[in-house]
């Protein structure tokens, strides 16, 4: 459009001219602007450009502050963005970076200097042993300003801290929002040398500072190591959560819970990872440590194994439950919040992150992952608590005392009020007698008198609290309760007994089994293992034994947990037919091994023991996914189950339908207890309820072998009660039929005519 311009001078001079607008991308010389928009003048005679003025002026500058980065000392550097870097501009002031490295600042119009260092909100990486990591320029309005670290500029190791540092730091925060103890700007000391005693190989807190060492003495530097300033910096975030108190440290939970850190946000187990090398770790969280740890000696850093292992289990578990992001941040907010309270013991802290997943204020039911919670902190020994109101105890053993009480002792305990109640129940045949326990200090005590030789006593432990809450031990007494035998084997009829060192027509597999492998099998045990823990027994229980059935056999012993275990289904053992009409109270003993905790899914799968007495309706006595990790010994009173009245029959069966445990059982030792049901005559073999010459050849006849006894004959001829019938019971029989009862000596007849040895 026309337009009178006017040139400036002592006398203004007018020019008829043209003005233009004009709009171009590009660098001009002199300025660094990515953009102009040109308003010229152009004289309306001459064509001579009279003036042009460049309408984009911008006051402001930004970019990207980044540097190249790596995870571990010997891995792969790459470019990031470093977070929350200080960009101090000249005369103006100053701005951080963003998660992403990225800023803007308004600087007026006129150039300033930039300074960017490896310092920020809360990092400030200070070397030890040189300059600190600095770059500065000088930057006009408008333009995109960058800043790369790299070797020429700064050391890897402060790098490596500085933007590792940030990332914990912003991973606490995501977590908890409300948290602020680390916003400050913590000193990052690098590259230290000799001069600091502790070096090399290793890295500290001091409580104010993380302090990071170079390499020296077979070790890479720490300071290049993700895991380990995360290690480093998980110890100022515990201090900070545990204020104004002190964080653990005698339980090792200090450790453990760094050690934590570093393994959730890298997704591996393997601690300080190239710390003596390519593929080295410092720790493990697959490991096997177990509470309380005696052979630690007190070092934290081994105690700090417990924590470590139960909380990478935990985290393992949630994914296979969860899915992997979802399991992330579950297992990172119990994790931190479980700490919020405070704990310094490691079955404290497990309690801490049962009630951070509780959803309903009420353990008693449990909570959403207990069993995945549970069954990492127990590969421990760490154990669950289970109930509001739970009961610790442990089960009396079979004894041969006869003169004294059995002292029963028990620790329960209310979350969340007092005790109540505690009563001791127990039966010498199908009543119950109940008695109160008294408190003694932790403990509470009851009593079961003494009995004779011969007796099988059962008993159960039943509490409540001042909330109503209430609690049986075991935890579906009256059903399934403790028992013990008091006398040995001979003081009781012994219907059935197999320590599998001959074949006795059990059977290995039923219709309806579907494990592909780890079929049941007699044989001499293979022991396996993965990764330190025992998966299946290299040994029967049999002191003088070598045969078990197992569930498969691999084919020799070591670090081969995934050979011939229960895969892709269940497999069952089936007992022979027991005849239990003729005695009193039976009594099933076993001795059982049963692991499903390693493994893709541990903990998931099911270990059951049920008993029939028809062949077609069972009951459970055993439904359970707790591994054992042992022998133990498993007794019932077959009597609370089924009708003995009969044929009674067992069967154990082992699976693996959960994701792919390593699932192994073994049994042996089975044998049947009982008190003799004989309302017969004693030397009568034949049952004609005379004693004569007649029982004699009988006896004789099975002595020799020629005939076979019936269980009841058994008894009748057995009179000296070694379950033996021999030439000592002929002439017990002898005697009575002269008339001389003291062939009967030493026989226990009991008020209901019952027959004990």
């Amino acid at each position: 459009q026309p337009f009178i311009w006017v040139e400036d001078g002592k006398s203004p001079i007018y020019h008829l001219s043209w003005q233009v607008e004009l709009f171009t991308r590009g660098i001009v010389s002199g300025s660094d602007l990515p953009s102009h928009r040109w308003k010229i003048f152009v004289d309306a005679h001459s064509g001579e450009i009279l003036e042009k003025i460049d309408l984009a002026a911008s006051a402001t500058i930004s970019g990207y502050v980044t540097g190249m980065v790596k995870d571990e000392p010997y891995g792969e550097e790459e470019e990031r963005g470093l977070q929350h870097v200080k960009v101090q501009v000249s005369g103006v002031g100053n701005t951080f970076t963003d998660a992403n490295g990225w800023y803007s600042i308004e600087i007026g119009n006129q150039s300033r200097t930039v300074t960017v260092e490896l310092l920020g909100q809360y990092i400030n990486c200070e070397n030890s042993n040189g300059s600190d990591a600095a770059i500065s320029r000088t930057a006009i309005p408008g333009s995109t300003e960058n800043f790369h670290f790299e070797d020429v500029n700064s050391l890897p190791g402060e790098r490596d801290t500085y933007y590792h540092g940030n990332f914990v730091h912003d991973l606490a925060v995501s977590i908890d929002e409300s948290f602020t103890g680390a916003d400050y700007i913590m000193p990052a000391n690098v590259n230290i040398g000799p001069e600091d005693p502790y070096w090399p190989c290793n890295a500290y807190w001091d409580g104010y500072t993380i302090n990071m060492f170079s390499e020296g003495g077979g070790c890479a530097g720490t300071e290049e190591m993700a895991d380990v300033v995360y290690h480093e910096y998980g110890h100022g975030l515990q201090q900070f959560i545990y204020d104004p108190y002190s964080p653990p440290y005698s339980s090792g939970m200090g450790e453990g819970c760094s050690d934590f850190w570093s393994m959730s946000i890298t997704s591996s187990p393997c601690l300080g990872n190239g710390f003596f090398g390519p593929g080295t770790c410092l720790r493990d969280g697959n490991n096997t440590r177990q509470y309380p740890a005696p052979e630690c000696g007190g070092s934290v850093h081994c105690l700090g194994e417990i924590t470590m292992g139960s909380l990478w289990k935990m985290r393992e578990n949630f994914i296979t439950s969860l899915g992997y992001d979802v399991a992330k941040a579950h297992s990172d907010t119990l994790f931190f919040f479980a700490q919020v309270a405070r704990p310094t013991t490691v079955p404290d802290f497990l309690m801490e992150i049962l009630l951070v997943d509780d959803d309903d204020g009420y353990l008693v039911n449990g909570t959403p992952n207990y069993g995945d919670i549970c069954g990492a902190f127990e590969a421990h020994n760490v154990i669950c608590p289970f109930d509001d109101i739970g009961i610790e105890h442990m089960p009396l053993d079979n004894t041969t005392n006869y003169t004294t009480p059995y002292l029963v002792e028990a620790a329960i305990a209310s979350v969340y009020g007092e005790i109540t109640s505690v009563n001791l129940n127990y039966s010498l045949d199908y009543d119950y007698i109940a008695t109160e326990m008294e408190q003694s200090g932790d403990l509470y005590l009851g009593e079961i008198p003494a009995q004779p030789a011969g007796t099988i006593v059962d008993y159960y432990i039943h509490a409540t609290d001042s909330e109503g809450n209430e609690v049986f031990s075991p935890e579906n007494a009256p059903q399934e309760t403790y028992l013990f035998l008091v006398g040995e084997e001979q003081d009781f009829m012994i219907p059935f007994a197999d320590d599998f060192e001959e074949e006795l027509d059990w059977t290995a597999g039923l219709p309806g089994d579907d494990a592909t492998t780890g079929i049941w099998i007699r044989g001499e045990p293979n022991g396996t293992s993965v990764g330190g823990v025992v998966v299946q027994p290299d040994e029967d229980h049999t002191p003088d034994g070598t045969q078990a059935f197992v569930t498969g056999n691999a084919p020799f012993t070591g670090n081969n947990a995934g050979e011939d275990d229960v895969d892709d289904g269940r497999t069952t053992l089936l007992s022979p037919v027991w005849d239990l009409s003729y005695v009193s109270n039976p009594v099933l003993s076993y001795w059982r091994w049963y692991s499903n905790d390693v493994g893709d899914n541990p903990g998931s799968d099911v270990w059951e023991v049920e008993v029939s007495s028809d062949g077609e309706y069972w009951v459970a006595l055993e439904y359970t996914s707790q591994s054992s990790g042992a022998w133990i010994q498993k007794q019932f009173k077959l009597s609370k189950f089924v009708d003995v009245s009969g044929d009674v029959q067992a069967r154990f069966v082992a699976s693996d339908e959960g994701g792919g445990s390593l699932v192994e059982a073994a049994v042996d030792d089975v044998v049947i207890l009982a008190v003799v049901a004989f309302n017969g005559v004693y030397g009568d073999v034949n049952g004609d309820g005379v004693v004569a010459v007649e029982d004699i050849i009988l006896v004789i006849d099975f002595i020799l072998g020629r005939i076979e006894f019936t269980q009841l004959q058994r008894i009748a001829a057995d009179l000296d009660g070694d379950n033996d019938v021999d030439i000592m019971d002929i002439i017990r029989i002898v005697n009575i039929i002269l008339g001389n009862n003291g062939g009967i000596s030493g026989w226990d007849v009991l008020l209901n005519d019952s027959y004990n040895y």
